[in-house]
């Protein structure tokens, strides 16, 4: 979200909030369009999860409003760990999905909801492969669902490759994940999820001595400079959050840090793509 629409937004829940007492805010809000409501709800993820999920139960209506309800009990519920407003949110994307089999839009937020239930399910060893083996593998297959439908926008492509990136990373398949991660910054360069999600596969290689140091080092700084000059996208497509915390694994890099025997010129013209070809 962004721009006139978001500060629109603003406007119309700060006045609500201001001259509504906050039991009648929620039928004050049902006056606002579709978009200005879908803006609040963007903003109360990030500054209130907790109430944005509170706000998302009393949501009823068409099947947009359902859509957005559960898309905000699901990304809140991350946020949060609340498991429960999660499988709400997945309970709503199936039913969805039932009448609405072809839209990318439910598959998509259907597919953040059942990675969401793996990533909050406690790890207890080797048994949580097993136990969130099924969530994951449909998980993959929405995603991958998502992003080849044609009648979906370059957004929400970008952002499926993005979270079938994170969702392959989360089980260690990195090889898979940062192909995802590319093919992601193809339908929007200025991905900055993406590109931070391919730097941390990058950033493990190095760790463990995996392929060539030089080459490693020069794809990262390529994608960390991606990853810091695209923050209104990241804030965007993730969240506040989400901006703070890819912010603190992206520091402004010492000239010396560039790459090891380049410069920038050669930095800009490496192509990513060329680094991972291990096993």
């Amino acid at each position: 979200m962004g721009g006139r629409g978001q500060r629109r937004a603003i406007q119309v829940a700060s006045q609500l909030e201001a001259e509504t007492p906050s039991r009648n805010l929620f039928t004050a809000l049902m006056t606002v369009s579709f978009s200005e409501l879908t803006d609040y709800l963007s903003r109360l993820r990030d500054e209130n999860p907790a109430e944005a999920i509170a706000f998302a139960r009393q949501l009823s209506g068409d099947d947009y409003l359902e859509s957005l309800k559960a898309s905000t009990l699901i990304d809140s519920g991350i946020t949060t760990d609340n498991i429960e407003a999660v499988k709400e949110g997945v309970i709503i994307n199936r039913k969805l999905l039932c009448y609405r089999p072809d839209d990318p839009y439910i598959s998509y937020n259907l597919a953040n909801g059942l990675h969401g239930i793996a990533q909050i399910t406690p790890f207890h060893g080797p048994d949580w492969y097993s136990s969130t083996h099924e969530l994951r593998s449909e998980a993959r297959f929405l995603f991958n669902l998502a992003a080849r439908e044609r009648n979906a926008d370059s957004e929400l492509t970008t952002q499926a490759h993005t979270n079938f990136g994170n969702l392959l990373n989360f089980s260690f398949r990195w090889v898979e994940a940062y192909d995802a991660y590319l093919e992601a910054l193809k339908y929007d360069p200025s991905n900055g999820v993406a590109s931070s999600g391919a730097c941390k596969v990058l950033r493990r290689c190095l760790q463990l001595g995996l392929g060539d140091e030089a080459s490693l080092t020069l794809a990262l700084n390529r994608l960390s400079d991606i990853t810091r000059r695209s923050q209104d996208k990241i804030l965007r497509y993730a969240g506040l959050e989400a901006l703070r915390g890819i912010n603190a694994e992206n520091p402004e890099p010492n000239d010396e840090s560039i790459s090891p025997g380049s410069n920038r010129k050669r930095m800009s013209e490496f192509k990513p793509e060329s680094v991972l070809l291990i096993a």
